[in-house]
């Protein structure tokens, strides 16, 4: 309370802004079984009050975002977790779009998705649309990281990212997971690169790493993924499909004994009735 009135409202007073946006978390409540501070619902509606009074001094208008907090009985109706999202697209400019950097991130119970980037799942991109003198040839470049290196001893070992101790059922959708494939306290690199033999035919090459953190999984897990997929139709309407995969299994203690090594080959023959090319 007094942190509020001592120090963020004269603060607010002397910058004067335009808009005063409240993230509304509850994870201060004397009650919250992972905070230790002594915040009531009557000390949150006295220091909402304050700044609400100093943002009409100011002529601001006032937003609030609804987050989350950890006692559902103290707290009533009031949600349990908040979560935050953002993804960018950024063409380089004077290369005609031959390179597009892109990405998202995700954030649990920040109001900005990108303000605690150490703990936060992150996905950036590079896209090469075609390579010069090689107008058919695209190549993409992706990296993923789930791992949470800057939380507290609560939110380690993978009980932060796409996991939450009271609302269990709160990362699935009807009975499905929902989060990266990567999973918690994962890491992956996918390298992939298509040529174009024409706007349908083509013959992709891939390349994934994938490793998950022993703080999560005991002992950890390394994995590495190579394959070739090619699509190639005819004018009649039949096309064929083929995809051969390695899939090499460098370090994954929990499940096998050693390195395992595994080879797969699909080949899909169809046709598309009335199709003409």
């Amino acid at each position: 309370m007094a942190l509020t009135g001592d120090v963020l409202v004269p603060l607010l007073r002397a910058f004067s802004p335009g808009l005063v946006l409240i993230s509304a978390g509850y994870d201060a409540h004397a009650d919250d079984p992972l905070a230790d501070c002594q915040v009531t619902e009557t000390g949150f509606a006295a220091m909402a009050g304050l700044v609400r009074d100093a943002a009409r001094e100011e002529a601001a208008p006032v937003g609030a975002v609804l987050e989350g907090g950890y006692a559902p009985a103290a707290l009533g109706s009031i949600p349990g977790d908040g979560h935050s999202g953002m993804d960018w697209t950024f063409y380089v400019p004077k290369v005609r779009n031959y390179i597009v950097f892109y990405g998202e991130v995700y954030a649990d119970d920040d109001f900005i998705a990108w303000q605690k980037p150490a703990k936060n799942p992150y996905r950036p991109g590079i896209y090469l649309t075609r390579f010069p003198g090689i107008s058919k040839l695209d190549f993409h470049m992706e990296a993923v990281s789930t791992e949470s290196p800057d939380v507290g001893p609560s939110q380690a070992n993978g009980h932060l990212n796409y996991w939450n101790s009271l609302y269990r059922d709160g990362y699935t959708n009807d009975g499905n997971l929902i989060g990266n494939t990567v999973g918690r306290e994962g890491r992956a690199i996918q390298l992939w690169s298509s040529y174009w033999i024409s706007p349908r035919d083509t013959v992709k090459f891939v390349y994934k790493h994938s490793s998950v953190s022993p703080d999560f999984i005991p002992g950890g897990g390394e994995w590495q993924d190579y394959g070739i997929r090619s699509e190639i139709g005819l004018k009649s309407g039949f096309y064929a499909k083929a995809q051969v995969q390695y899939e090499h299994i460098s370090h994954f203690p929990i499940l096998f004994k050693g390195v395992q090594r595994n080879f797969t080959t699909v080949l899909e023959l169809g046709f598309y009735p009335g199709e003409t090319r």
